[in-house]
């Protein structure tokens, strides 16, 4: 499936990280990577929309992979 990927900090400020083909959706509260090393919590998801784009929206500090 195709997702939309932002991230919403605390202050309602959004990140964009593009449109991403996702096999299945992340859990909320589960973390999720937007490239190799960092990853964000997901918060929520929304979709399909009219074009069968999903949303995932992102939350918390961006965290480096171990």
């Amino acid at each position: 499936m195709q997702v939309q990927i932002i991230h919403e900090d605390a202050y309602g400020a959004k990140t964009d990280f593009g449109i991403q083909e996702l096999d299945q959706m992340p859990p909320v509260s589960e973390p999720f990577l937007v490239d190799s090393r960092t990853y964000y919590t997901a918060k929520a998801y929304l979709g399909p929309d009219e074009r069968g784009m999903y949303l995932l929206i992102l939350e918390g500090q961006p965290r480096l992979v171990e």
